[in-house]
């Protein structure tokens, strides 16, 4: 069987970098011309075919990622591990608060080697319509919107929240408090009105003193305001915010869960780091990046393919309920 002519193989026969080759197969320009002309040549002899090969770009809002890491973060690494198992590689660009703003253009580069869209979170609606005018195949990945003619592959955050809060009122809890800022990405206002849904349904009276926001509308933390008078639970919209939440219990010399119960959402590392262990709902992440590759392979190899798709979560009981 002849052997499959790869980059690994084009990098062995020339005694360069796999990331050399990469660069010079998706015309890049920081290697140097000498340099990429010999591996285009050396492509040719050995009758290599990028034909199977995409190169993804992964757009995402700076605001998403923090010094200490995210999940947003695990979601990009994750992604490029699994396409670059397949053959594919995958580039992340950050966009700026000004660039969501203003306006938003990609390089030369980017336009020239990207095959296919992601993009992760949200972004201001202008934005990603800036995105969809370039004709390539795109697609939204935790995040959803009806204002635009898109495709996505997101959690279906609303479901997630309404099973969580019933898992609570099932054990007992008719005083649930809702810790997050409710109106960041479309995913908490889901995670929001999923929790409203179970109160509703089962009678449970909602009280507006314990809905406490944890972030100003920029995405940077803030301080958590307990109230006088706590729920017995409380649902977080994220790992981080419940971490946050756990400690400044603790300082206020609340345990958890003995006095106070709390939940949250995407069993990131927050989720184990916290003492104690968080009971958190996610999506298992390996499930979001094959759906989330898969859709978007789809719709680069056949025109006109269109697929929306939501993934309900998991409950993982831990220590703090």
């Amino acid at each position: 069987m002849e052997r499959k002519v790869t980059m690994e193989s084009i990098a062995g026969e020339l005694g360069v970098s796999k990331s050399a080759v990469s660069k010079a197969l998706n015309g890049k320009t920081d290697i140097s011309k000498e340099l990429r002309d010999t591996i285009l040549r050396k492509a040719k002899e050995l009758h290599y075919s990028k034909a199977p090969f995409y190169h993804i770009l992964v757009l995402s809002a700076a605001r998403y990622f923090g010094k200490n890491g995210s999940y947003y973060q695990q979601l990009v690494r994750m992604l490029q591990e699994a396409l670059g198992a397949l053959g594919h590689t995958c580039e992340l660009r950050r966009v700026s608060e000004e660039e969501e703003a203003r306006g938003l253009t990609l390089s030369d580069g980017e336009l020239f080697s990207a095959d296919g869209l992601i993009v992760l979170g949200g972004l201001a609606c202008e934005r990603i319509e800036d995105l969809q005018a370039l004709g390539l195949p795109i697609l939204l990945f935790d995040y959803y919107t009806n204002k635009l003619d898109i495709d996505w592959v997101t959690p279906n955050d609303y479901f997630n929240a309404y099973t969580l809060t019933d898992f609570l009122i099932a054990r007992g809890h008719t005083e649930i408090g809702f810790c997050g800022n409710t109106r960041m990405t479309s995913g908490m206002q889901d995670r929001f009105l999923g929790y409203q849904k179970a109160l509703l349904e089962n009678g449970v009276l909602l009280h507006p003193e314990w809905v406490m926001n944890d972030r100003a509308e920029n995405g940077r933390d803030i301080p958590l305001a307990l109230p006088d008078r706590l729920p017995t639970a409380y649902l977080c919209v994220c790992d981080k915010t419940a971490y946050r939440l756990v400690n400044a219990l603790a300082a206020a010399g609340v345990r958890v869960p003995e006095d106070v119960v709390v939940v949250t959402f995407d069993d990131s590392a927050y989720s184990r780091r916290c003492s104690p262990r968080l009971t958190t709902i996610s999506v298992e992440k390996d499930q979001l990046i094959n759906r989330c590759i898969d859709l978007l392979l789809k719709k680069i190899r056949t025109d006109g393919y269109r697929e929306h798709v939501f993934l309900s979560g998991k409950i993982r009981v831990r220590d703090s309920c």
